[in-house]
């Protein structure tokens, strides 16, 4: 079993507040990384790649933490790579509330992305009912 590192943040802003709050996470926003780079999905840039010291600097708190996959860390960071550029999912943002579907390939929110890069590979990490709403929270506690 092959091992995903990702990276947790969280930050004193109201957005990411809001998150937490409804998600019931300590954490608002995840990252899949490779190297010393993660590729994220962000409101103010949508998805892309970054140091991940870029990510960390500005953070509230952070960790790292690994997830049992059946992919490898190079197969989900380029499977996400491909995903750069494209808008952030405020409806994703939106419809926390309402459990609304969020996958759709033409705009990510940091877990939907994340977990999208397990499913391309194969090494889907929840039930079908679950894939389209998984949260940050939803990561992370598949990785204690």
């Amino acid at each position: 079993m092959n091992r995903v590192q990702l990276l947790f943040t969280r930050h004193t802003n109201i957005g990411s507040w809001a998150i937490r709050a409804l998600t019931m996470s300590p954490w608002s926003h995840v990252a899949v990384t490779y190297g010393d780079y993660a590729v994220e999905s962000v409101a103010d840039g949508g998805v892309r790649a970054v140091k991940t010291s870029r990510i960390t600097h500005g953070a509230d708190a952070y960790a790292f933490a690994e997830l049992p996959s059946k992919t490898t860390q190079s197969q989900v960071f380029h499977a996400c790579m491909t995903q750069c550029g494209k808008p952030y999912d405020f409806g994703a943002v939106l419809g926390m509330p309402f459990w609304r579907d969020w996958q759709e390939d033409d705009k990510w929110f940091c877990s939907e992305l994340v977990e999208w890069g397990f499913a391309v590979n194969h090494a889907n990490n929840f039930p079908a009912s679950k894939l389209h709403r998984v949260t940050p929270r939803d990561l992370w506690m598949l990785t204690r």
